[in-house]
């Protein structure tokens, strides 16, 4: 049995340490309710677009901003979750990106091993309403063992 006193004192953590535990614990939490959905019958998508929705009013401070405003917010979010951030190309009307490992850590890992891709991937749906809202449209597609994510201005507005 591993006792308190023996352990190191919480206060020395260096942020990278806390990182790297959180992105754990994130990686685990998604593992987690992907999992309870799935025993209770809830379509993972269905939870996605809820997440998606009730997460739009976090965004309002770039409203009326660009597609590359929202990919910067967007990959500063994934990051810290983990994600590696391949490659990114810009235009006035167009943002895209390539990313990798997300989430990250060794549970990440693991869910991505355990969970179905198209569920996986359909993590990223919960930018949708994000984008639509801020009058941009927003696409992922897998890229061999990336996600090419795209973001660009709304056409129809």
């Amino acid at each position: 049995m591993v006792e308190v006193r023996d352990l190191k004192p919480i206060e020395e953590y260096s942020p990278e340490e806390l990182l790297d535990q959180l992105r754990r614990h994130y990686a685990h939490l998604l593992f987690t309710t992907l999992a309870f959905l799935r025993e209770r019958g809830v379509d993972p998508q269905e939870w996605m677009a809820h997440w998606g929705q009730a997460s739009v009013s976090s965004w309002a401070f770039i409203q009326g901003d660009g597609p590359d405003t929202m990919m910067y917010w967007l990959l500063l979010n994934l990051a810290a979750g983990g994600a590696r951030v391949r490659q990114v190309s810009i235009t006035p009307r167009r943002a895209e990106a390539l990313v990798s490992d997300w989430p990250g850590g060794d549970p990440g890992r693991a869910l991505r091993k355990a969970i179905p891709p198209s569920e996986l991937d359909g993590l990223y749906d919960r930018f949708r309403p994000v984008a639509a809202t801020l009058g941009l449209t927003f696409e992922h597609r897998p890229q061999g063992d990336a996600v090419r994510l795209v973001i660009a201005e709304d056409r129809r507005r």
